[in-house]
């Protein structure tokens, strides 16, 4: 019978056959650093990411590195990562900030009871296109029911869209 020997990890302290277990063995042969720097950056980082300084939710950082010189920076949390990696340039970030730094553009918020008045639909009028078996696209239907009210075709979509919402719900109280 052979019996095999359970070790663990030196580095992490998780079972393993070998000296590392898989994934302190991915950590060194991927980015060419020792585990045991990640795990004292990770605690020099408060076991959090290094941007934003949040917990990932119990899930590990990722590492973060430079593609270029496959150099680590830090570890991040997913959705500071997956921005970082959006916009990889310090040109493309300071692009980014400028924009955000920007004030809104000064447009007409329409409200829903404004949308109300622009288009003065009767439920008749939508019933009568809805159960008109001609007419068969949602497109359709809101020309016609455009033509009806003098609106455009986007706001009768959206009337006829509301109109059946109406509907659903009705029928889900009942």
């Amino acid at each position: 019978m052979i019996k095999t020997v359970r070790k663990f990890c030196a580095v992490c302290r998780k079972p393993a056959y070998t000296k590392l277990c898989a994934a302190c063995y991915r950590i060194r042969m991927k980015f060419r650093v020792e585990p045991v720097d990640i795990q004292r950056l990770r605690v020099d980082q408060d076991y959090g990411c290094a941007v934003c300084g949040k917990l990932n939710n119990g899930l590990a950082l990722a590492i973060d590195h430079d593609h270029r010189t496959h150099k680590v920076r830090g570890l991040l949390c997913t959705r500071c990562n997956v921005g970082l990696g959006c916009l990889s340039s310090i040109e493309l970030l300071q692009k980014a900030i400028g924009y955000l730094e920007k004030p809104l553009p000064d447009l007409k918020y329409i409200l829903e009871n404004d949308i109300r008045k622009i288009i003065p639909v009767s439920e008749e009028d939508i019933k009568r296109v809805e159960s008109d078996i001609t007419l068969v696209t949602m497109r359709e239907k809101a020309r016609v029911l455009a033509s009806i009210v003098g609106s455009t075709e986007e706001a009768a979509v959206s009337r006829i869209r509301r109109y059946r919402y109406q509907l659903k719900l009705e029928e889900h109280e009942s």
